[in-house]
């Protein structure tokens, strides 16, 4: 299972610029010798494959699933609370400034009376325009609840890598229509802005097939089906590679 594919440094002073090319070594020797493959983005199948050509191998693309667990039932988003939910984190100032105006765009397209906010809270001068409550650090549980009393959420996640993103799966579990922070048309891992996110370039209010069509995407790939499917690969590969190995 490749969740990444190295870390490669800008400069010879960073142990990363160091590490690529073993790692690089090592990753393609996992790739060449496994039985099967997994990963959380096409990117990295589509990577695996050019960089190992003539081993080819049937390569699963898994998003990764909810770091907060997955509600059996969803609500409508008219029969939540009008909240808009976003987690944070401890940022540099120059980080800050990019990301406020962003989080105000999703405020304001979303129409929503209240901001949810997990982990960390924001800075102390921030006025969103509307009643702020903030939770800090919660067990998963309580955090499901939460969300699944909220109407949207707000992702300053890469676009590009919202396949590994847990929180971003966490969202698509409780039925969240989610706002990202830039991207259009279709995005990786067959997720299409307008159907299943939301840019903060576009100025419809989100419908409620944007959270329906997150959710049945999430659940394509749930924990249910990710247990399935290696649990497949365990009863069809694994003697396979046993019988590899003894010879």
């Amino acid at each position: 299972m490749f969740h990444e594919l190295g870390s490669r440094g800008t400069t010879w002073r960073s142990s990363s610029f160091w590490n690529w090319p073993i790692q690089q070594w090592i990753i393609s020797r996992l790739y060449r010798t496994a039985s099967a493959v997994v990963t959380n983005r096409a990117a990295y199948a589509a990577e695996l494959l050019r960089k190992n050509p003539g081993h080819l191998q049937k390569t699963t693309v898994l998003p990764v699933s909810s770091g907060f667990g997955e509600p059996a039932f969803t609500r409508e988003l008219s029969q939540r609370d009008n909240a808009i939910a976003f987690f944070g984190w401890p940022m540099p100032p120059a980080k800050w400034a990019t990301l406020r105006p962003r989080l105000l765009r999703a405020i304001e397209l979303s129409k929503a009376s209240k901001l949810v906010v997990f982990r960390h809270p924001l800075p102390a001068d921030f006025d969103p325009g509307i009643p702020t409550v903030t939770h800090g650090i919660l067990p998963p549980e309580k955090v499901s609840a939460a969300l699944a009393d909220c109407r949207f959420a707000f992702s300053d996640y890469d676009p590009a890598y919202l396949g590994k993103s847990s929180l971003f799966a966490a969202y698509c579990a409780h039925g969240l229509a989610t706002f990202i922070h830039e991207g259009s048309g279709t995005l990786e891992d067959g997720i299409v802005v307008g159907q299943h996110v939301q840019g903060l370039f576009e100025s419809t209010y989100p419908s409620e097939s944007v959270a329906s069509n997150a959710h049945t995407w999430y659940n394509m790939h749930n924990i249910s089906r990710m247990g399935e499917h290696f649990a497949n690969l365990i009863k069809t590969k694994a003697p396979e590679a046993v019988f590899k190995n003894r010879n």
